[in-house]
């Protein structure tokens, strides 16, 4: 057996390797990025540079750098392609309207949040009749989550330190009382048909003219269940009648609704409770409220009222 008389250069040099080795291993690490606010994401995110832009023409960026938390339903590059048109129609003070309509305040909401069926949800943008937040309509059917109706979610959950970015094909623009009906085919679509199938206002105007009006209104709207069991053979007088009886004057919500009200057909309908009492001896029942549009709110019933005709 053979002793080395002085190990120590030998030791130095294996432990010079080893730092080597160790220094090199590090050199290998992957890097990780610098966590982000929703806008710096979005700065950083090629197909949101004009999201980016329109947020910074509208003084937006210092507000989704706040803490939040906000869920953020986010045009791509080309969804503000399409709208150039609409867009530059607009005053900057509806352009911030509009994209404050694409935040959710107050909750961060991944895809793994969102209930599957139907959600409407409250947005950042406060343009209702009386400076009411607006509603959104959120629809989930497996991965695949939709706004409005037909505005699909391409990209899900870009998770930023103050909330969650979902990446969307269209510019969501506010609804109002007929177009939140027009969004919701699966509760709304035998209303949307009845409505444009009734008779002119006396003025020639039809229902959905008069309805795309300034308002306030108050639109209590049949599903498409209640129209199931809608007396039939009306005339379309008769049925423009029988519309004009599920509108009120006003921006009422839930909790403002009165003892009785009168219609825009100058009939009254009486409330108690969640209960609506017309001409018939069977109420409706108010089973969703307080959609908020630009120019109404919509309470959803059972039962097609009939006034007297």
């Amino acid at each position: 057996m053979t002793f080395l008389k002085n190990p120590w250069p030998l030791l130095l040099a294996f432990l010079a390797i080893g730092f080597t080795a160790c220094n090199d291993d590090d050199m290998d690490d992957p890097v990780v990025p610098e966590p982000q606010t929703i806008s710096e994401l979005a700065a950083n995110t090629p197909e949101l540079s004009s999201l980016v832009a329109a947020l910074t023409d509208a003084g937006l960026v210092s507000v989704l750098d706040g803490n939040g938390p906000f869920t953020v339903f986010a045009p791509n590059n080309d969804a503000f392609d399409a709208a150039s048109a609409t867009l530059s129609g607009l005053t900057q003070q509806q352009v911030t309207d509009v994209l404050l309509y694409h935040v959710i305040g107050g909750a961060s909401l991944p895809a793994a949040a969102i209930q599957d069926g139907q959600t409407y949800v409250t947005t950042a943008a406060e343009t209702g009749p009386d400076g009411e937040q607006l509603s959104m309509l959120i629809e989930k059917d497996g991965s695949s989550v939709t706004v409005n109706g037909d505005v699909d979610v391409v990209t899900a959950d870009v998770a930023a330190t103050n909330g969650t970015i979902h990446i969307v094909d269209e510019i969501i623009l506010p609804p109002n009382v007929v177009m939140a009906a027009m969004d919701n085919p699966s509760i709304f679509s035998e209303l949307v048909t009845a409505l444009g199938a009734a008779a002119d206002l006396d003025d020639g105007a039809s229902i959905i003219d008069a309805l795309n009006g300034d308002g306030p209104f108050t639109v209590f709207a049949p599903n498409n269940a209640a129209f199931a069991d809608a007396p039939a053979g009306l005339t379309a007088e008769q049925l423009r009648n029988v519309l004009l009886y599920h509108v009120v004057s006003g921006n009422v919500d839930s909790g403002e609704i009165p003892a009785s009200a009168e219609t825009l057909l100058g009939q009254t309908l009486n409330f108690d409770g969640t209960s609506i009492s017309d001409t018939t001896t069977e109420p409706a029942t108010i089973t969703f409220t307080d959609v908020q549009t630009t120019n109404g709110i919509v309470h959803v019933i059972d039962k097609v009222l009939i006034p007297a005709l």
